[in-house]
Parts: structure tokens; C-alpha cells; sequence
């Protein structure tokens, strides 16, 4: 056995929890498949569409932030804040190098009381920034114990901080006036999943901090820093970058309080002529109860609200509202669909009908919204 396969093995030996009670879910072994049913997730859906301005119009690519009054989408050029019917409300912050402006947007999040969306930018690697969302104004300016920080989670008292990848931090917390206060150190090799990592996870539900890193397949319930084993993610023929270019990482799309939605994607990576090229050859999804330890691959989803099958769930959930969005052309093509549906009900038929005569295909993006059942 060579050395660099041996310290590959004891580094994921130390990931894993020592716990028997700690579940293991292995990937590579499902009970059967199913087809998830969207309002298995939400239920009483609502669609938005964000207003269309020359001033406010949406990047193809772009992050949303949800509280109980606005949507605010950051942009690569702009962070723009719209009001909970989608009408838009202003421009917080736009891409420049002067006072208030940004370069590249990385971690980021809103406040618990839903006052202050704060974020970490290129272009002030020393601060953390603030905008509050009532006024628009900038707010605060919090310094960071350090330079770079690749997610945050804003919690009632303090900010829990993940470092960047070669940081040999991995966690810390610190005060909204900037004073650190723990951290712990990393306890796995982060050359494991360079250039084709599936980033952390860290989730907040029921008012529980949930964590998994890069480098290892534990998820975590974090108090302080405190790391304690929930469940174990395995699979066949572990991707890592330095002894298995070619392989199979397991990751959390979307955690319920019973129920997971797990994914299992193919990485591979090539090195030749200096440098790297990293691409995902496919991925699978698979739907975990708690409860019953049932783990199921899905072998297909079905929106229940288009009563219409569908590749694959983009969504995510934020204040225990789940969201799926669509730009303008694709929800008018799912509607159409929908419309040729001889059983559509009569009800859904006039407000599919409705909602087609006022989205227009160069519109702005529109959402999907349902309750967490």
C-alpha cells in the first residue's frame, strides 16, 4: 500500500463519527426507487413574478435570499430587492470599486430579524459588508479575524464562519462587532476534492445549525463550534483529487426534518499539460426518511402544481418556504404544457390561462412558492 493511499484512508477513517447510533447511508444500495411528488415537500403554491424594469432585469445567473417582506437577488453586477409580491423596491448595492460597491459577492446572508443582509466581497476582503434591507442604506461595515471566509451563517448572537479551503481553521465564530470568538481546526486534507469539490453545506432548521464540509461525508450538528455526528453519507469508489481523479461524491441537495434529498454525482478531473480540467459526467438522486431509515433513488419528479413530470427539483428552501424558479420562457413553456392536460381541473385551467397572457418570455424570473409541509 502506498504512503499517499494509507494517509488518504486514515484521513477519511478520522471523518467518520465513532458512534454506532450515527446513521450510515450507503448510496450504492437503494430499497428501490420511487417518483418524488412535489407536494410530498410544499404545498399551497403561490407564483411570483418579479417585476420587469429596465433598471431591476435579472442576470441568467443569479442567487436568491427570501424573508417575510422581500426577495433580493444578488447579481454579479447588482444586488436588487424586491418586495413580497415581486414589485421592485430599489438597488442596494451595484459592482464597483467606490464606497458601497462590490466585487464579487461570496458568502452571504440576512439577519434572523430579517433587518440586515450582510456579505463578503472581493473588493473588501477585511470586512464583512451590511445593507439594511428597511432603508436600502448601508449599515455596517463588520472587520473580519480573517482575510477570506467561504460561507457564513448569521445566527441571534454571533456569525458562524466557514474558512477557505487551505485555511487550516475550519470553523469560527465571531461577534457582529468583528471579535472572534472559537474556532477548530481542520481534521481532513483539502487537496481531497480540489477543483471538483461539491462546497459546504450548512443549513439552519428548526433552529439547529446542520454542516457538512468539502472534505468529509458526515453531516453535523454544530452548537458554537461543537461538532456533533447526525448521519454518514457513502458511496462506491470515492471521488478524491490526488489518488482517485475519477469518482462518485455524496452531497445534501435539500434536508427536511424527517426526510433528505441526496445526490450522489460522478467527478472526474484530468491533469495534462499543467493544468486541470474538472466536469461532472452525471448524477443520481435518492430521497432518505429518517424515521424509517428507507433510502430510495428517484427515478423521476412530478410538479404536482403543472401536474407535469420533470428532470429534476431546482429548489431550496429559506424561512420554511420552498422555492423553485424559472425564467419567463421556461414557465411559459410549462404552461403550455400544462394547458394541453385534458384532465386540468377548471380552476387550474383559468389561472394557467391567466398567468399565460401576463408573463411575457422577456420578463423577469419567476417564482414558484410553496409552504414546508
Amino acid at each position: 500500500m502506498t504512503r499517499s493511499i494509507l494517509v488518504l484512508i486514515l484521513i477519511l477513517a478520522a471523518c467518520q463519527p465513532t458512534s454506532t447510533e450515527v446513521p450510515v447511508i450507503d448510496l450504492s444500495n437503494p430499497s428501490g426507487s420511487r417518483t418524488l411528488h412535489l407536494n410530498e415537500i410544499a404545498d399551497e403554491f403561490r407564483v411570483v413574478q418579479l417585476e420587469t424594469k429596465p433598471e431591476c432585469l435579472i442576470p441568467q445567473y443569479y442567487r436568491l435570499l427570501i424573508t417575510s417582506k422581500y426577495f433580493v437577488i444578488i447579481g454579479r453586477e447588482a444586488v436588487l430587492q424586491f418586495d413580497s409580491e415581486g414589485q421592485f423596491i430599489r438597488t442596494l448595492a451595484r459592482q464597483g470599486k467606490g464606497p458601497g460597491e462590490f466585487t464579487d459577492i461570496g458568502a452571504h446572508g440576512i439577519t434572523p430579524d430579517e433587518s440586515e443582509l450582510i456579505f463578503f466581497h472581493w473588493g473588501d476582503r477585511e470586512h464583512l459588508t451590511g445593507y439594511n434591507l428597511d432603508t436600502g442604506k448601508l449599515s455596517m461595515r463588520i472587520p473580519l479575524p480573517k482575510e477570506y471566509i467561504s460561507d457564513l451563517l448569521l445566527l441571534d448572537d454571533h456569525i458562524l464562519c466557514i474558512s477557505s479551503k487551505f485555511d487550516p481553521l475550519e470553523l469560527f465564530t465571531m461577534d457582529f462587532e468583528g471579535n472572534a470568538l472559537d474556532s477548530i481546526g481542520k481534521d481532513y486534507d483539502p487537496n481531497l476534492t480540489s477543483y471538483a469539490g461539491r462546497g459546504e453545506y450548512i443549513n439552519l432548521l428548526d433552529g439547529q445549525v446542520y454542516y457538512m464540509n468539502e472534505g468529509c461525508d458526515t453531516l453535523y450538528n454544530i452548537k458554537g463550534i461543537e461538532k456533533d455526528p447526525v448521519l454518514v453519507l457513502d458511496v462506491d469508489n470515492r471521488y478524491d483529487f490526488e489518488n482517485n481523479p475519477v469518482g462518485n461524491m455524496p452531497g445534501i441537495r435539500l434536508q427536511l426534518r424527517d426526510q433528505y434529498y441526496l445526490t450522489s454525482a460522478l467527478f472526474k478531473v484530468e491533469k495534462k499539460d499543467g493544468g486541470v480540467m474538472a466536469s461532472v459526467e452525471g448524477s443520481e438522486a435518492f430521497w432518505w426518511d429518517q424515521k424509517t431509515g428507507k433510502l430510495e433513488a428517484v427515478k423521476e419528479f412530478y410538479n404536482d402544481f403543472f401536474e407535469q413530470t420533470e428532470e429534476r427539483y431546482q429548489m431550496d428552501i429559506l424561512n420554511d418556504e420552498l422555492y423553485l424558479r424559472y425564467s419567463a420562457i421556461t414557465f411559459k413553456e410549462k404552461l403550455a404544457d400544462a394547458l394541453e392536460n385534458e384532465d386540468l381541473s377548471d380552476r387550474k385551467r383559468a389561472l394557467f390561462t391567466e398567468l399565460d397572457h401576463q408573463i411575457d418570455e422577456e420578463d423577469n424570473a419567476i417564482l414558484l412558492i410553496g409552504k414546508v409541509n
